[in-house]
């Protein structure tokens, strides 16, 4: 088993990522800025973390096997995936790989984003989600240039039905549904623990059309 580390594990998409890889036997460091949110579960560690730190960074995933981000952009706060992202690759010089959440619409997948919703595609990207897609994209590329292997997820739409187990990563040619649950994300996601077929790849995850 490995020693995971899930980042923003207090989050939407982290908190079914910290139950999913902790369920499967794992060692799982849940770090989070607020770590009396992080659900108690057999097998969770959880650590205070503030991504824009270096020290926390460091001290949290300095010996990790793997490192699970699901770091996001709230809104009305200061920007941080590019930031904690390139904090990440510098500590994890032991890591295996990192794995990172985007979002559908960034880089080459605005043309994927287009096809499955007009609204989305056209309107809502380029005004609501403008600024956070921005710094996913910089996070994007700080990944794709490092020498630590990479997976870049980026989810369509996310709700919070039920895990079913249905969804997978896909080209951005591909057609996939509108929309996924965050439980089937973080399966996806925990899968790669243990699985490099997707190493320095970036995959759309959805339900395949």
């Amino acid at each position: 088993m490995s020693i995971v580390a899930v980042v923003g594990a207090t989050g939407g998409v982290g908190r079914h990522v910290t139950r999913l890889a902790a369920a499967a036997g794992h060692d799982v460091r849940a770090l989070a800025r607020n770590p009396v949110r992080v659900e108690r579960n057999p097998g969770v560690s959880p650590i205070a973390c503030d991504v824009r730190s270096r020290e926390d960074v460091q001290n949290a995933v300095g010996d990790v096997d793997i490192v699970l981000s699901c770091l996001g952009n709230d809104r009305g706060r200061a920007l941080v995936t590019q930031a904690g992202t390139q904090n990440l690759l510098a500590a994890a010089r032991q890591a295996q790989r990192l794995v990172a959440i985007s979002s559908l619409g960034v880089g080459d997948s605005l043309s994927q984003a287009r096809r499955l919703s007009w609204l989305y595609g056209y309107l809502v990207i380029p005004t609501v989600l403008r600024r956070p897609l921005r710094d996913l994209g910089r996070m994007e590329e700080v990944m794709r240039f490092h020498s630590l292997p990479t997976v870049i997820l980026r989810p369509v739409g996310l709700t919070n039905g039920p895990l079913t187990g249905l969804a997978s990563g896909v080209d951005s040619t591909d057609t996939v549904s509108l929309m996924v649950s965050r439980a089937d994300v973080a399966m996806v996601m925990v899968s790669l623990i243990d699985n490099d077929h997707w190493d320095d790849q970036v995959k759309t995850v959805g339900v395949p059309a």
